[in-house]
């Protein structure tokens, strides 16, 4: 104990070298001893040699008093929900605890001709060390000609050809880390993703359509790269659709990248279509080699809806527009009537009206429905639920559900945003998690040495 209070007054004196002695608290016999007191620890509370990290929950509070400075300090703590730190004394010994100027993005994806980096910046008094550290927590080092750790900061990911990729490097979630003699604090994951540049096209297939029925063309894109490409435009000949809202004309292209052809005729079989899209990160563009055409079939009979099977889910992110679709076919030709299930009863879209939604914006202004295209604008939580396409002729009725979620980015805050307490007082924090990714969320039990668990 007396090795503590040393370096204690060493600390206010200024004099702390960085060969300073680290504390071991493992055998758990932390106890009351003037003029250091303590309160009693778990097994895995630990110390930093610079008393830059605590680790434990939140009501075991170390203290250290040096009486001769009439100063209490406390080992500044790192709440890992949302990165939170709480700085007490340590402002009366004019000392500022980190906090981020530029914080690393959530997600860092490049591709391997290019290379990536992300940055991290911070402010304190005295000015911070800043490093990087891999999810377990060991620290991020330089890997010549693949990796470097730049002193301003900077995580710089190299250009690489395809047989170098390492998973463990560019396929890895890094945290940046801020430390000085007033605490530390610990960025949100940046999760790494480097992208193997590959050839890659987009393709189209042809559709058989019952005349006056309504035709969906597809545009498939390549397991490998689906989640970097976006379908952007149709041609048909010197005509481009482009996603549009508006169900007024006869075709049409959808959120969801579908080409919408309604009321088929025989004419249309003449018509050859294209898809175009293009890599987010390259910016590269490809048009479908091939063409789609629209075999227009002539009914012979009359016949009852049948109605194809459909993706379900359909995850649309809050805020964009949501788009489902039930391509009917029969002849006569079906009418097409879309319901949303409420309390296990389907109802009419028209019936919901003010229903769906929050605030002033109802979902009359919100939700279109053109036929076989269900169009919900702005998409909200509440509009997420099962919705049913009913298509009816003379010949019988034919019911498709699909079910809508809408997802949102997973957030997490710390309240208050900053809070200052006196030695001894009890200081209380709210984790506040928000967003719909994951099907459950929790802070499990206690807020742990590093983060407070979300699952």
């Amino acid at each position: 104990m007396n090795k503590l209070l040393d370096y204690t007054r060493d600390y206010i004196n200024g004099t702390i070298s960085d060969n300073v002695l680290s504390v071991n608290t493992h055998k758990n016999n932390w106890y009351q001893e003037s003029p250091v007191e303590m309160k009693r620890s778990e097994p895995d509370t630990w110390l930093h040699s610079k008393m830059t990290s605590y680790r434990s929950a939140p009501q075991e509070t170390i203290v250290f008093r040096e009486i001769h400075q009439e100063l209490t300090l406390h080992a500044s703590f790192v709440e890992m929900c949302s990165w939170y730190y709480i700085d007490t004394a340590w402002a009366r010994a004019g000392l500022e605890a980190p906090v981020w100027v530029e914080e690393p993005p959530s997600k860092l994806w490049f591709v391997s001709s290019t290379g990536g980096a992300a940055s991290c910046q911070a402010r304190g008094s005295p000015p911070p060390a800043v490093s990087w550290i891999n999810r377990d927590g060991s620290a991020v080092s330089s890997v010549p000609g693949v990796r470097e750790v730049l002193n301003n900061g900077t995580l710089l990911f190299l250009p690489f050809a395809n047989e170098a990729f390492r998973a463990t490097v560019h396929s890895a979630t890094y945290r940046c880390r801020a430390s000085s003699p007033a605490g530390t604090v610990l960025s949100r994951d940046t999760h790494v993703r480097a992208v193997v540049e590959q050839y890659w096209e987009v393709q189209v297939y042809n559709q058989y359509v019952l005349e006056g029925n309504t035709a969906v063309l597809h545009c498939k894109v390549p397991p490998f790269v689906k989640d970097f490409v976006t379908i952007t435009s149709w041609t048909q000949g010197h005509t481009n659709y482009y996603p549009s809202q508006n169900a007024d004309g006869r075709i049409q292209m959808v959120s969801t990248g579908q080409l919408v052809v309604r009321r088929v005729r025989n004419s249309d079989s003449q018509l050859a279509f294209r898809c175009r899209a293009v890599h987010t990160l390259t910016g590269a563009t490809h048009e479908s080699a091939n063409a789609a055409r629209i075999y227009v079939t002539a009914p012979r009979s009359e016949s009852s809806p049948r109605v194809p099977e459909v993706e379900s889910p359909v995850r649309v992110q809050r805020g964009t527009t949501a788009t489902l679709l039930c391509p009917a076919q029969a002849y006569p030709t079906p009418t097409i009537t879309w319901y949303r299930q409420e309390n296990g009863v389907d109802l009419p879209l028209g019936a919901l009206n003010g229903m769906m939604g929050s605030g002033s914006r109802r979902a009359g202004s919100r939700v279109k429905t053109a036929g076989a295209v269900l169009t919900i604008l702005t998409a909200e939580d509440a509009d997420a639920g099962t919705y049913s396409c009913y298509a009816n002729n003379t010949e019988g009725v034919a019911v498709l559900q699909v079910e809508l979620k809408v997802v949102s980015a997973l957030s997490v805050r710390v309240t208050p945003p900053s809070l200052v307490v006196d030695a001894g007082a009890a200081a209380h924090l709210t984790c506040v998690i928000s967003g719909k990714v994951m099907s459950m969320v929790s802070c499990q039990g206690r807020w742990s040495s590093q983060w407070c668990h979300v699952s």
